[in-house]
Protein backbone atom coordinates (compact mmCIF):
# COMPACT_ATOMS: atom_id res chain seq x y z
CA UNK A 1 0.00 0.00 0.00
CA UNK A 2 0.82 3.57 0.16
CA UNK A 3 2.50 4.43 3.19
CA UNK A 4 1.20 8.10 4.38
CA UNK A 5 1.81 7.58 8.53
CA UNK A 6 3.16 10.78 9.91
CA UNK A 7 5.87 8.10 11.86
CA UNK A 8 7.25 7.15 8.39
CA UNK A 9 6.86 10.05 5.92
CA UNK A 10 8.34 13.10 8.39
CA UNK A 11 11.37 10.48 9.26
CA UNK A 12 12.27 8.73 6.14
CA UNK A 13 11.61 7.85 2.51
CA UNK A 14 8.14 6.67 1.70
CA UNK A 15 6.35 5.39 -1.52
CA UNK A 16 4.04 7.56 -1.23
CA UNK A 17 6.17 10.78 -0.60
CA UNK A 18 8.01 9.67 -3.58
CA UNK A 19 4.61 9.22 -5.83
CA UNK A 20 3.23 12.86 -5.34
CA UNK A 21 6.29 14.35 -6.05
CA UNK A 22 7.20 12.46 -8.98
CA UNK A 23 3.87 13.25 -9.69
CA UNK A 24 4.42 17.17 -9.56
CA UNK A 25 7.87 16.48 -11.69
CA UNK A 26 5.86 14.75 -14.44
CA UNK A 27 2.97 16.98 -13.93
CA UNK A 28 5.17 20.19 -14.50
CA UNK A 29 7.05 18.70 -17.18
CA UNK A 30 3.85 18.27 -19.17
CA UNK A 31 2.77 22.26 -19.02
CA UNK A 32 6.05 23.27 -19.83
CA UNK A 33 7.65 24.19 -16.86
CA UNK A 34 12.05 23.23 -16.47
CA UNK A 35 12.27 21.10 -13.42
CA UNK A 36 15.55 19.58 -12.16
CA UNK A 37 14.30 18.98 -8.78
CA UNK A 38 10.56 18.54 -6.04
CA UNK A 39 11.47 19.25 -2.63
CA UNK A 40 7.68 19.59 -0.65
CA UNK A 41 7.66 19.21 2.89
CA UNK A 42 5.60 16.22 4.12
CA UNK A 43 3.54 18.05 6.31
CA UNK A 44 1.45 18.60 2.89
CA UNK A 45 0.62 15.24 3.43
CA UNK A 46 -2.07 14.81 5.99
CA UNK A 47 -3.73 11.08 5.92
CA UNK A 48 -1.61 9.62 8.44
CA UNK A 49 -2.32 6.52 6.96
CA UNK A 50 -1.79 3.74 4.85
CA UNK A 51 -3.43 3.26 1.44
CA UNK A 52 -4.04 -0.92 0.61
CA UNK A 53 -3.61 -2.15 -2.46
CA UNK A 54 -6.87 -1.26 -4.48
CA UNK A 55 -8.18 1.91 -6.57
CA UNK A 56 -7.64 4.92 -5.19
CA UNK A 57 -10.46 7.45 -4.93
CA UNK A 58 -10.55 11.18 -5.17
CA UNK A 59 -12.08 10.63 -1.23
CA UNK A 60 -8.26 9.46 -0.91
CA UNK A 61 -7.01 12.43 -2.36
CA UNK A 62 -8.92 14.90 -0.63
CA UNK A 63 -7.81 13.30 2.63
CA UNK A 64 -4.24 13.11 1.78
CA UNK A 65 -3.59 16.67 0.26
CA UNK A 66 -6.79 18.47 1.76
CA UNK A 67 -4.96 22.09 1.18
CA UNK A 68 -4.83 24.65 -1.15
CA UNK A 69 -1.44 24.41 -1.50
CA UNK A 70 0.02 26.96 -4.71
CA UNK A 71 3.22 25.45 -6.41
CA UNK A 72 6.33 27.74 -7.83
CA UNK A 73 9.15 26.98 -9.57
CA UNK A 74 12.85 29.14 -7.95
CA UNK A 75 16.02 29.24 -9.79
CA UNK A 76 18.52 28.13 -7.15
CA UNK A 77 22.08 27.41 -7.13
CA UNK A 78 23.59 24.19 -6.02
CA UNK A 79 24.92 25.61 -2.77
CA UNK A 80 21.13 27.27 -1.93
CA UNK A 81 19.99 23.53 -2.91
CA UNK A 82 22.55 22.39 0.00
CA UNK A 83 21.18 24.98 2.32
CA UNK A 84 17.63 23.32 2.05
CA UNK A 85 18.60 19.94 2.27
CA UNK A 86 20.51 20.85 5.48
CA UNK A 87 17.34 22.52 7.07
CA UNK A 88 14.89 19.36 5.79
CA UNK A 89 16.64 17.16 8.17
CA UNK A 90 17.70 19.17 10.50
CA UNK A 91 15.34 18.81 13.36
CA UNK A 92 15.56 14.28 12.43
CA UNK A 93 14.60 11.99 14.68
CA UNK A 94 11.57 14.45 15.59
CA UNK A 95 8.67 14.27 13.31
CA UNK A 96 8.70 17.57 11.71
CA UNK A 97 6.57 18.61 9.23
CA UNK A 98 10.04 20.54 6.89
CA UNK A 99 11.41 16.48 6.52
CA UNK A 100 11.83 16.75 2.76
CA UNK A 101 9.82 14.92 0.13
CA UNK A 102 11.47 14.72 -3.03
CA UNK A 103 11.91 13.44 -6.80
CA UNK A 104 14.47 14.26 -9.38
CA UNK A 105 17.68 13.82 -7.18
CA UNK A 106 19.23 12.09 -4.41
CA UNK A 107 20.95 12.84 -1.35
CA UNK A 108 21.78 11.04 1.95
CA UNK A 109 22.12 13.02 5.53
CA UNK A 110 24.16 11.71 8.04
CA UNK A 111 21.77 12.36 11.81
CA UNK A 112 24.98 11.67 14.38
CA UNK A 113 25.90 15.28 12.82
CA UNK A 114 25.32 18.46 13.97
CA UNK A 115 22.39 20.29 12.75
CA UNK A 116 23.45 21.63 9.49
CA UNK A 117 26.37 19.38 8.78
CA UNK A 118 24.10 16.90 8.38
CA UNK A 119 23.99 16.74 4.52
CA UNK A 120 27.78 15.70 2.52
CA UNK A 121 27.00 17.77 -0.52
CA UNK A 122 28.68 15.03 -2.50
CA UNK A 123 26.13 12.52 -1.49
CA UNK A 124 23.42 14.98 -3.55
CA UNK A 125 23.05 13.69 -7.00
CA UNK A 126 20.19 15.57 -9.59
CA UNK A 127 18.88 13.10 -12.57
CA UNK A 128 22.19 11.14 -11.39
CA UNK A 129 24.69 13.65 -11.48
CA UNK A 130 26.70 15.34 -8.84
CA UNK A 131 25.19 18.34 -7.07
CA UNK A 132 27.30 21.70 -8.76
CA UNK A 133 27.59 23.63 -5.87
CA UNK A 134 27.89 26.91 -8.61
CA UNK A 135 25.55 25.51 -10.87
CA UNK A 136 22.01 26.17 -11.40
CA UNK A 137 18.76 24.63 -10.58
CA UNK A 138 14.89 25.16 -11.53
CA UNK A 139 13.39 23.98 -8.09
CA UNK A 140 9.43 23.18 -7.71
CA UNK A 141 8.36 23.82 -4.28
CA UNK A 142 5.00 25.18 -2.59
CA UNK A 143 4.59 28.77 -2.04
CA UNK A 144 4.57 28.07 1.22
CA UNK A 145 7.56 27.23 1.97
CA UNK A 146 9.32 29.12 -0.40
CA UNK A 147 7.94 32.61 1.91
CA UNK A 148 10.50 30.98 4.66
CA UNK A 149 7.97 29.08 6.52
CA UNK A 150 9.35 25.54 8.57
CA UNK A 151 12.62 26.95 8.14
CA UNK A 152 13.22 27.55 4.42
CA UNK A 153 14.82 30.90 5.07
CA UNK A 154 17.02 30.08 2.19
CA UNK A 155 13.97 29.80 -0.45
CA UNK A 156 13.61 33.85 0.34
CA UNK A 157 17.02 34.45 -1.26
CA UNK A 158 16.11 32.92 -4.56
CA UNK A 159 15.23 34.12 -7.93
CA UNK A 160 11.35 33.14 -8.50
CA UNK A 161 10.48 31.91 -11.75
CA UNK A 162 7.05 31.36 -11.27
CA UNK A 163 4.66 31.90 -8.56
CA UNK A 164 1.43 30.47 -7.59
CA UNK A 165 -0.77 32.37 -9.45
CA UNK A 166 1.15 30.85 -12.39
CA UNK A 167 1.74 27.32 -12.02
CA UNK A 168 -1.52 24.98 -10.81
CA UNK A 169 -2.37 24.06 -7.33
CA UNK A 170 -0.78 21.02 -6.02
CA UNK A 171 -4.20 19.07 -5.14
CA UNK A 172 -5.15 19.56 -8.86
CA UNK A 173 -2.02 18.93 -10.75
CA UNK A 174 -1.95 15.25 -9.18
CA UNK A 175 -5.57 14.69 -10.18
CA UNK A 176 -4.78 16.36 -13.36
CA UNK A 177 -2.48 13.21 -13.69
CA UNK A 178 -4.50 10.28 -12.43
CA UNK A 179 -6.79 11.83 -15.57
CA UNK A 180 -4.15 11.42 -17.71
CA UNK A 181 -3.38 7.97 -16.79
CA UNK A 182 -6.95 6.72 -16.46
CA UNK A 183 -7.23 8.06 -20.33
CA UNK A 184 -3.83 6.05 -20.95
CA UNK A 185 -5.01 2.86 -19.29
CA UNK A 186 -8.82 3.09 -21.38
CA UNK A 187 -7.15 3.06 -24.39
CA UNK A 188 -4.46 0.66 -23.70
CA UNK A 189 -7.56 -1.51 -22.98
CA UNK A 190 -8.87 -1.16 -26.26
CA UNK A 191 -9.00 -4.36 -28.42
CA UNK A 192 -5.92 -3.91 -31.06
CA UNK A 193 -6.94 -3.65 -34.90
CA UNK A 194 -3.29 -3.97 -35.67
CA UNK A 195 -1.53 -7.34 -34.98
CA UNK A 196 1.86 -7.70 -33.13
CA UNK A 197 4.54 -9.39 -35.26
CA UNK A 198 4.25 -12.60 -34.08
CA UNK A 199 0.34 -12.61 -33.69
CA UNK A 200 -1.39 -13.47 -36.56
CA UNK A 201 -4.42 -11.05 -38.18
CA UNK A 202 -7.40 -11.55 -35.97
CA UNK A 203 -6.18 -12.57 -32.95
CA UNK A 204 -6.27 -10.29 -30.27
CA UNK A 205 -3.78 -9.59 -27.37
CA UNK A 206 -3.79 -11.74 -24.52
CA UNK A 207 -4.82 -10.03 -21.83
CA UNK A 208 -1.26 -10.01 -20.49
CA UNK A 209 -0.60 -7.81 -23.41
CA UNK A 210 -2.89 -5.11 -22.20
CA UNK A 211 -2.25 -2.07 -19.54
CA UNK A 212 -4.62 -2.60 -16.49
CA UNK A 213 -7.77 -0.26 -16.31
CA UNK A 214 -8.38 0.94 -12.94
CA UNK A 215 -12.18 1.83 -13.23
CA UNK A 216 -11.96 4.79 -10.87
CA UNK A 217 -12.78 8.06 -11.05
CA UNK A 218 -8.85 8.63 -10.75
CA UNK A 219 -7.89 5.85 -12.83
CA UNK A 220 -5.17 4.79 -10.18
CA UNK A 221 -4.71 1.47 -8.24
CA UNK A 222 -2.97 0.88 -5.56
CA UNK A 223 -0.39 -1.25 -5.50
Amino acid sequence: GLDATFAHIRTRETNCANWICDCVRDGMFSLGYEVDIVLLNAGTLRADDVFPPGPFLMRDLVTLLPMLDELCVLKMTGRQVHEALENSVSQYPKMEGRFPCISGFSFAFDPHCTPGERVDPSSVAVSGRPLDLSGEYHVVTKAYLASGKDGYAVFQQCTMVSDGEGTPLLADLVRAQFTHLAEINRLAALPSHVPHSEEKPGRTPSSSSRAHSAGTPLGAEVG
